[in-house]
């Protein structure tokens, strides 16, 4: 399956004016380590109690962040996930912890992240047409689109490389 994205980098304004409209957000954490296996990676996710498994594909060109994406939900504790990847030889690369609340708006999923070095972004997930209309709805649809990953941004800012408003993981 597809998934279709807009990320957008936010200032304090953008924060205020998203919960003036979608309500006071409800944060949880989502601890996230991606392993690699020559050019193969995958994330594996623990959030709310679960643990999910995450394969992408090639990005797609378009004017959103667009590309395939297969995912596995598992009751079973991440050592367990992690424990079958090292036996296929991948290797892990990455780990942070982001702060995620989520909101729907126009049939999107609308997530608002805080990464470990304190920046805000919004992800709006869905149909590109829909995506616009929450952009819109939100007062954001002139911010630029990112198009590094949360795990580029962070590895970037570690190099002390960073994209003002530049995703593969």
């Amino acid at each position: 399956m597809d998934e279709i994205e807009a990320k957008i980098l936010l200032n304090e304004d953008d924060v205020k004016q998203i919960v003036s409209v979608l309500g006071e957000p409800h944060f949880f954490s989502q601890k996230n380590t991606f392993y690699v296996q020559g050019s193969q990676f995958v994330r594996v996710r623990e959030e709310r109690g679960k643990t999910i498994l995450t394969v992408k594909g090639a990005r797609k060109h378009g004017k959103f962040n667009r590309r395939s994406e297969q995912e596995i939900v598992s009751q079973l504790p991440k050592k367990h996930i992690t424990g079958l990847l090292e036996l296929l030889s991948f290797q892990e690369t990455l780990s942070y912890e982001k702060y995620r609340a989520e909101y729907l708006s126009y049939g999107c999923t609308v997530a608002l992240d805080i990464l470990p070095d304190g920046r805000y972004y919004l992800e709006v997930e869905g149909k590109t047409r829909k995506i616009e209309m929450a952009l819109r709805y939100l007062n954001l649809g002139h911010h630029p689109i990112e198009k590094m990953s949360y795990a580029e941004l962070l590895q970037n800012k570690c190099k002390g490389h960073i994209s003002e408003a530049a995703e593969v993981f």
